[in-house]
């Protein structure tokens, strides 16, 4: 990790964990995982960026080394959690980008705090069609949240070898470099992580018509495993103020592992552009 470094901020009542390569010369990128993944999940991209921006990867409540609480999850809650890292960093106007819940998170706290961002760049995030663990209602959640933990109890139960040994063959196309991080992620995560998803949220599209920062939403394939949907893709630039919608050709929901040059060209020339 070079001359990286890390820390925590006091943030709505959790103490959340962070690393950062820059000292805050230059402009500013702060980058939101997926669920089950954790900051260092984007090393990779972190390397490519740290010449030019002060990149700053967070651990969500839950995950990483951030606080886990036993039943305070949510979107919105997420992205108060963001915010006030933001803001106890000292951090101005940062592109926000965010991967799947990530890209929730990001998208709400652009809504809720829309003096905080330059621009919000959403990947592949299932809150706008439904998808993925977004699946089912919220009268199911007793159900939705055991199944999660389930899985994740025995995810857990294969150790770093073994699950960097599945990632290996489950992913034959992700860079090395993606491998540790990706396993050491599922050994850090809270077992309740899934009550992110259980519960009722606003829709998405009252999300968007809030943003007002420029946004990039990056979609994989549908055949792919795709999480956000290509119409649900379609309809949001109907709403939004200002945005762009890319189609990840190639790509499933990872898109930033699974394509990693394309979706490094497109995120440079935004941020650039922005």
């Amino acid at each position: 990790m070079g001359n990286w470094r890390d820390g925590f901020v006091e943030t709505n009542g959790i103490r959340m964990h962070y690393w950062r390569t820059g000292d805050g010369s230059r402009p500013p990128v702060v980058l939101s995982h997926g669920a089950t993944d954790s900051g260092l999940c984007w090393s990779r991209t972190a390397r490519a960026l740290e010449s030019d921006y002060d990149v700053i990867m967070v651990d969500a409540r839950g995950h990483g080394l951030s606080d886990k609480p036993a039943e305070d999850y949510g979107p919105r809650q997420s992205a108060a959690d963001l915010a006030g890292l933001i803001r106890g960093l000292g951090i101005e106007r940062p592109h926000l980008i965010g991967h799947s819940m990530g890209g929730e998170i990001s998208a709400n706290c652009a809504a809720d705090f829309p003096e905080l961002p330059r621009s919000l760049v959403v990947i592949d995030s299932g809150f706008i069609s439904n998808a993925g663990p977004y699946r089912g209602s919220a009268e199911q959640a007793a159900e939705r949240i055991a199944q999660s933990r389930a899985r994740m109890i025995e995810t857990q139960a294969l150790g770093l070898d073994g699950l960097i040994a599945r990632c290996r063959e489950e992913s034959p196309g992700w860079h090395e470099e993606e491998l540790q991080p990706w396993a050491e992620s599922k050994l850090q995560v809270s077992p309740e992580y899934g009550r992110f998803f259980a519960q009722e949220k606003r829709p998405w599209q009252k999300i968007f018509a809030a943003i007002q920062c420029p946004m990039l939403l990056l979609v994989a394939e549908p055949h792919l495993d795709s999480h956000s949907g290509w119409d649900a893709a379609v309809q949001a630039t109907g709403i939004w103020r200002d945005g762009q919608l890319i189609h990840i050709a190639g790509a499933g929901h990872n898109v930033q592992r699974d394509r990693w040059e394309a979706f490094m060209a497109r995120i440079t020339a935004w941020m650039a552009a922005h």
